[in-house]
């Protein structure tokens, strides 16, 4: 069976951490898919001296990190919030710029409804159009051609 792009990844994360060892093997030896928001590898190596060590390495998007065992593991994996969460996610989605946006056009919306001064709302219409302008502007500019 081939091997993923992700595990040949996990692979050189554990392979990189143990260099000074002088590895004489890495292996993949149990997977889990659905770990918390993301998916846990737990990797062996052995050693020069012919001693195993098992890594776990968290993958969540392209983000890997390896750990010595499951308590340091569950240490820094397992103490966010579904805010911390969800933030995380939408800033993922649509970048720092995107999130700014939404923001600012909130702002604009709860501001025009609760103040409807005319004065107000034209200079925050403003800069609710320049921001927009430049967020739609940066994305239409990644797009493919």
């Amino acid at each position: 069976m081939a091997k993923s792009e992700i595990e040949k990844r996990v692979e050189q994360l554990v392979r990189d951490y143990w260099k000074t060892a002088n590895v004489l093997d890495v292996q993949i030896i149990d997977r889990e898919m659905r770990y918390f928001r993301g998916s846990l590898y737990t990797v062996e190596i052995i050693d020069a001296n012919k001693d195993p060590h098992e890594n776990y390495v968290y993958v969540k998007g392209d983000r890997l990190q390896r750990f010595d065992n499951l308590k340091q593991l569950g240490v820094n994996i397992g103490t966010t919030s579904r805010l911390a969460e969800a933030i995380d996610d939408a800033v993922e989605f649509v970048g720092v710029a995107g999130v700014l946006a939404i923001m600012l056009t909130a702002a604009v919306c709860y501001l025009t409804l609760t103040r409807p001064d005319r004065e107000n709302s034209v200079g925050l219409t403003a800069a609710l159009s320049s921001i927009l302008g430049f967020y739609f502007g940066k994305s239409a500019r990644s797009l493919p051609k």
